[in-house]
This record gives C-alpha cells, sequence and structure tokens, in this order.
C-alpha cells in the first residue's frame, strides 16, 4: 500500500504522521511536512492508495487527485462550515456547537461524500483560537478513527453531505469589514468573530481607510 501524508511541519502535521504510520506499519508512507509559503512538491510520480491531506495549506489539484486511490482531508469544521474561514462563521452565528470533518476529497474544495464527523461543544469563553484548539485535538481523534479503518480494511461509508457551497477568502473579508451603520450588537458579533493575537481582526472602513473593530468597552490604551 502506498501513502502520501501532506501536513504541516509543525507538532501537529508531526503527530498526525505518527497515527498514520503507526496504523499502516506495512504501508510505504511517503511524507511532506510544509514550511510557511511551501509549494507542493515536485514529484515525479503522485499515485498512491491512499492520500491523506492533514492540515495542508494547499488545494490539491486534479492531476494529483486523479491518480490517488482515496484522497481524503480532514476540514476543521462540521459539515455545516465547508471552505474558508469556518471558525469565524460558526462564531459569528454564535453556534454551540461544533465539529471537525474527513471528507473524500474532490476538484472543488469541500465539496466530497463525508466519511467521519466528530462533534463537541463550543468552547467557553468562545473564540477564535479555543476553537482552533479544540478543532485540532478532535482532528486528531478523527484521523486515529479514520486510519484505524483503513488498516482494518474497512470501506469508508458516506456518512454525510455538506450542507452548503463553500465559503471563500471574499465571504470571509466581506464579513470583516464591519458595516458604517451596524447595529452595536452586530459590531460585537463580528469583531469577536474574528478577535485573535496572532491575526487581523474585524475593521471599519471609513473614507479609504482601515480601523480596528475593538470590542464594546475596549480602549487601545
Amino acid at each position: 500500500m502506498r501513502v502520501i501524508y501532506l501536513s504541516k511541519n509543525n507538532p501537529a502535521g508531526a503527530e498526525g504522521l505518527e497515527i498514520v504510520t503507526r496504523h499502516l506499519g506495512d504501508a510505504d508512507v511517503r511524507p511532506w511536512l510544509s514550511e510557511r509559503g511551501d509549494k507542493l512538491p515536485s514529484w515525479g510520480d503522485w499515485s498512491c492508495d491512499l492520500l491523506v491531506s492533514f492540515l495542508c495549506p494547499r488545494i490539491i489539484p486534479a492531476e494529483i487527485l486523479n491518480v490517488s486511490g482515496l484522497p481524503i482531508n480532514f476540514h476543521p469544521a462540521p459539515p455545516e462550515y465547508p471552505g474558508f474561514g469556518c471558525y469565524n462563521f460558526a462564531l459569528y452565528d454564535d453556534v454551540e456547537e461544533y465539529g471537525v470533518t474527513c471528507h473524500r476529497m474532490n476538484v472543488e474544495v469541500d465539496s466530497g461524500d463525508i466519511y467521519g464527523v466528530r462533534r463537541f461543544k463550543i468552547p467557553t469563553p468562545p473564540s477564535v483560537a479555543s476553537l482552533q484548539e479544540k478543532s485540532l485535538q478532535e482532528m486528531l481523534r478523527l484521523l486515529d478513527e479514520i486510519m484505524l479503518a483503513v488498516a482494518a480494511e474497512t470501506k469508508l461509508q458516506t456518512i454525510a453531505q455538506w450542507t452548503r457551497a463553500a465559503t471563500t477568502r471574499a465571504d470571509f473579508e466581506l464579513l470583516r469589514q464591519v458595516p458604517i451603520a451596524a447595529s452595536r450588537e452586530e459590531v460585537a458579533r463580528r469583531v469577536r468573530a474574528f478577535e485573535h493575537p496572532e491575526f487581523e481582526g474585524a475593521y471599519v472602513r471609513l473614507q479609504d481607510q482601515d480601523f480596528v473593530a475593538l470590542p464594546i468597552g475596549r480602549s487601545t490604551k
């Protein structure tokens, strides 16, 4: 069995690789752990029985998917939130439950058959950072479950479908910009949905200038 594992060069990516190799010990596992900005490697032969995309920062093109027996991706959101900015949209919607998904990769992002979902309560207090951390933990658990099934030669069954089209970066940016006439409640929802210590948050645009939108009651002093 030939396996290709695509992930990031960080502790989670390494842990994911350990899970794959532990369950598929007899397989020929070829890993790629990317650094920031890396392009997919120029391998001449991408053919494989199983392609695992786990935290992979690149969209896998059709020419690679077409030579993969089973190309699967682990998405850090439930079937209700395909696409870009899933944490942000869920926090904006003020949902109480979230989750992570394993699905077959198609050329169209987050559209393939769903093979596994793990759901959990939104962490308290809700934030992008806490949701990311909990989602990563559950993705590793889901990876373990799926690899256990693959090792047992159990055919993965379709258990669900995506509930809507995948959101895009343009959708993400549209939500991040707070309308001038937004209500106090709307401002608070958007600020909370994007507040993160490492990334740009919600903002207001006035006369072609962008101003950071802070949580109600917080100043820059």
